[in-house]
């Protein structure tokens, strides 16, 4: 796309200076009276910097479409002139083999060893898969072995059983899904297919993304944010409501073209959320404001990780007590609050805010859920000490570290470096380099954040790779 020349800014007359009192009165006069203009102008070149750097961006990811594009036609030139044609021989394949179909003379990839069957591999989508000659770390199928480097890897039967037992407690409209867990608005879009529409994000970014991923039906920022303009720009396109604790988080919202809001209650988190008693004050300031209140949200996130399950009921409710008699005071029909480790006990809130519970790590995994680790960290044996301990290739860069260091199943975690971990293995003998290794996450919405993409897998067998498009801050 062509870059936008940028507009001009009128240089400021000369400002007052008390070294000059003749002409001071004279040059602040002519100085304040410019001023709104000289925001009007910076506002554009602003507005035209962004523009132009959301153009590039664009530019930059077609580009580099069209070079995978291109890799991946020239690998599968090559590919096609090396590749046996398929025949119904009773050969067995191993996993990884090429063959071209009799049929259509495209190239498959072979999924499972076992001989080669009677039926074409155009239509044999057990045993085949097309040849798609994505990039290596890409794969869409085949073993989860084949990808290169480390990779976060989504377990498909424990996702879906995930998803299944919160749907269960919490159906529809029920649950809110928190997308800065997973950080991917192809794995949203999976979400909206079981019926849940409405969203909520912790950064405007987010939302940016899943408006832009065509998920528009009623999006919530459960966050405070002064950086309201950006979400006001998209105000005809989707539903977005924002929380707000304060007359400045009112004034900003209103001010950058917000429409919606949530009265944001500290239920007993020492984070964002107003004091209780203030939140009708609030409500009425925001409607005066010329904003629709929909409701209150609080957050009890100091009660997530509560290990006895009769203590995490009582407190919950004693919190969401607060939140529910601001809520007879502000008005409006949204009560919005809890997350995964809440998410049956808050029986209170109109709906819940729970994103972790999809993917898990150890944890939430510690508590009485009814969800399974579904995410882990694939990475590579680079080395075996004769001093009892291996190195893979994932460290601190690779996992979110605030809840300890992440564990694996065929022994214990040493320490992690930046770019390695030490394990100590249950059995040592049976370590080989180039040997993989499969890590759970303690805290899943960190590490999502670090990586590029999932790869779904059904017991050894990449099924499929989301984006995590959502990535970073």
């Amino acid at each position: 796309m062509p870059v936008t020349a940028p507009p001009t800014i009128a240089a400021l007359p000369t400002p007052p200076s008390t070294s000059d009192p003749a002409n001071f009165d004279t040059r602040a006069d002519a100085f304040m009276a410019a001023l709104p203009t000289h925001t009007t102008e910076t506002n554009a070149l602003a507005d035209n910097v962004y523009d132009n750097a959301v153009d590039a961006a664009a530019s930059a990811a077609a580009a580099n479409a069209d070079k995978i594009s291109a890799a991946g036609s020239a690998a599968a030139a090559a590919a096609s002139a090396g590749a046996a044609t398929w025949a119904n021989t009773g050969a067995t394949y191993a996993i990884g083999d090429l063959r071209k179909s009799q049929d259509n003379g495209r190239i498959y990839r072979r999924l499972t060893a076992s001989n080669a069957g009677t039926t074409d591999p155009s239509v044999d989508t057990t045993n085949w898969a097309i040849y798609t000659l994505d990039p290596i770390w890409a794969i869409k199928t085949g073993n989860y072995t084949a990808v290169a480097g480390d990779a976060l890897l989504i377990d498909t039967t424990a996702f879906e059983a995930n998803l299944a037992a919160m749907d269960a407690v919490l159906p529809g409209e029920a649950l809110r899904p928190h997308v800065k867990a997973t950080k991917s608005t192809a794995l949203a879009r999976h979400l909206a297919a079981g019926g849940h529409h409405g969203f909520c994000a912790a950064t405007p970014r987010e939302i940016e993304g899943l408006v832009a991923a065509g998920l528009t039906d009623d999006l919530l920022l459960a966050n405070e944010t002064l950086d309201t303009a950006r979400l006001g720009a998209l105000a005809d396109r989707a539903n977005i409501t924002v929380a707000v604790d304060s007359d400045e988080t009112i004034a900003a919202a209103s001010t950058g073209g917000v429409r919606s809001v949530l009265i944001d209650v500290n239920v007993g988190l020492p984070r964002c959320g107003c004091d209780p008693a203030d939140a009708p004050r609030l409500g009425e300031a925001a409607r005066s404001a010329g904003l629709e209140v929909r409701g209150v949200m609080g957050y009890e996130g100091h009660l997530m990780m509560v290990a006895d399950r009769t203590e995490r009921v009582e407190r919950t409710a004693e919190a969401m007590n607060l939140l529910l008699a601001a809520a007879a005071e502000v008005g409006g029909d949204v009560v919005s609050g809890g997350g995964t480790g809440t998410f049956d006990v808050n029986t209170h809130c109109t709906e819940i805010q729970a994103g972790s519970y999809a993917l898990m790590d150890t944890d939430y995994a510690k508590l009485d859920l009814p969800f399974s680790k579904a995410l882990s960290v694939l990475a590579t044996v680079v080395s075996v000490s004769a001093k009892g301990w291996i190195i893979a290739d994932a460290g601190l860069k690779a996992f979110g570290m605030d809840h300890g260091n992440p564990s694996w199943d065929d022994g214990e975690v040493f320490f992690c470096s930046d770019e390695h971990i030490t394990l100590l293995p249950n059995t040592f003998e049976s370590w080989r380099v180039g040997d993989r290794v499969r890590l759970w996450s303690a805290h899943v919405d960190p590490t999502v954040a670090r990586h590029e993409r999932f790869q779904l897998v059904n017991g050894d067998q990449v099924v499929d790779t989301w984006e995590i498009d959502l990535r970073h801050w």
